[in-house]
């Protein structure tokens, strides 16, 4: 079972839920999942389709749990349990439960065309009676876009249908409906019925979104001077967040600067203007930092006395089970290379006696159990510049291990993590501060 983009689009005509973490790619892009996800809903009735095949049903029992996020063009299996009428229902990546459900249902015989639009999506158009279909649409429609709306995570519902219910409307708008809110938790919990439905429960996650950088909240706490006006700074991954307000802040006190971003987007536009604000000495390096081609576009002769390497791939949740050995080694490489193609591609420019910043994590020296993948690559990538730092011992290589930034979407109770401005204002310091040759480790 895969789905597809076209899938999405389908789904959310029929449904009218329009949540940004399905259907836009740039926005999802900048969330805790680093790419769009299915639509919660829509996997549920695949999953009904698939043990279904081809009949109809009228259900009177549903639970889902929505164990993980379903990802765009990845290959998901279905196993299934029967016992005393109630069938079981398993979703899976690999080996990772990511839904599961429980329901009770009839085959019925029916000659009425349902949902015509189901077969746009791949699913039988007489899956299920058009008074249920739209229970379903309905829940997705409303967590989607009205509570909690934009940044909800569905986790479970749970349906008691009237399946002797006659006269039901096409259109389902619930009779009663509460909602209560654990704000521990950041949830929200949906109790209610409706035509044809004697009891729902939803639950959901409301993500908490990242702390917006504020930047005249940072100039006005950083200041400004020409301490820097004699560093050239190269900084990676400078399009957006922490490697954009690095730029920001080493540029108020005078360094001149050279910044790859990946791609231009209004983020990175916002960069830019701000740096045309100050009247920041600048260029720009637009491509992928993995691609000797982009790092080929510099014009300027300057030496480069400090690099500070941002770069890194999307940091996404996922357990050990979840991805096989191909797939880690795959991040690590692309982790090597954003340090080492600019490394290479830059030597001739870059000073003896510069200082090299890696900004690492503390992952390294507190592993979490979903992020092993990205604290193996930021440590491969610390023993690299260690070893490096043989090569040129005239040079100060730095790994700042940093904590989680609350510049990311927090879901449930994660902590919270650092203000982008303190690690700024710590590295503007740093960058103030006369060299050492050799490589150390530091923690902020």
């Amino acid at each position: 079972m895969r789905f597809s983009k076209q899938q999405v689009e389908v789904f959310s005509q029929l449904s009218g839920d329009r949540n940004p973490l399905h259907c836009d790619a740039q926005y999802a892009r900048r969330t805790s999942f680093g790419r769009p996800i299915f639509f919660g809903i829509a996997t549920s009735l695949f999953c009904l389709n698939e043990w279904a095949r081809g009949k109809s049903l009228l259900l009177s029992y549903l639970k889902v749990d929505f164990l993980r996020p379903v990802f765009l063009g990845c290959t998901y299996e279905v196993t299934t349990e029967e016992q005393e009428g109630l069938v079981a229902l398993t979703l899976k990546s690999g080996p990772v439960p990511v839904l599961r459900m429980q329901f009770r249902a009839d085959v019925v015989e029916t000659d009425e065309v349902q949902e015509p639009r189901l077969g746009l999506l791949g699913l039988s158009i007489n899956l299920l009676k058009s008074p249920q279909l739209q229970v379903l649409l309905w829940i997705s429609r409303y967590v989607g876009m009205v509570n909690p709306g934009r940044q909800a995570l569905l986790s479970q519902i749970e349906i008691e249908f009237d399946k002797d219910a006659s006269g039901c409307p096409d259109d389902f708008n619930p009779n009663t409906l509460a909602a209560k809110v654990d704000a521990r938790f950041h949830k929200v919990d949906l109790v209610g019925d409706g035509p044809g439905v004697l009891k729902f429960t939803i639950s959901a996650f409301e993500r908490r979104p990242p702390s917006k950088f504020d930047f005249e909240k940072l100039r006005g706490e950083l200041g400004s001077s020409r301490d820097l006006q004699n560093e050239d700074i190269l900084i990676t991954g400078a399009g957006r967040g922490l490697g954009a307000a690095l730029a920001r802040g080493l540029a108020l006190h005078g360094a001149k600067l050279i910044l790859n971003i990946h791609r231009m987007d209004e983020e990175s536009q916002m960069l830019l203007d701000d740096l045309q604000k100050i009247g920041a000495t600048y260029e720009i390096l637009i491509g992928d930092g993995t691609k000797t081609e982009t790092w080929a576009k510099t014009l300027q002769k300057g030496k480069i006395s400090q690099v500070i390497l941002n770069a890194f791939p999307q940091i996404i949740s996922s357990s050990f089970l979840e991805q096989d050995h191909s797939q880690v080694a795959a991040y690590a490489q692309i982790a090597h290379e954003l340090v080492e193609i600019p490394m290479r591609s830059m030597s001739s420019r870059i000073k003896d006696d510069a200082r090299i910043l890696h900004l690492s994590s503390i992952y390294c020296q507190k592993p979490q159990p979903h992020f092993l993948h990205y604290s193996q690559a930021k440590s491969s990538v610390d023993e690299f510049l260690k070893r490096d730092s043989h090569t040129y011992p005239e040079r100060e290589y730095i790994s700042l291990k940093l904590p989680p930034l609350n510049n990311r979407e927090r879901i449930g109770m994660q902590e919270e993590g650092l203000e982008v401005e303190v690690v700024v204002k710590h590295i503007v310091a740093m960058a103030k501060r006369s060299r050492h040759a050799g490589y150390k480790d530091e923690a902020l």
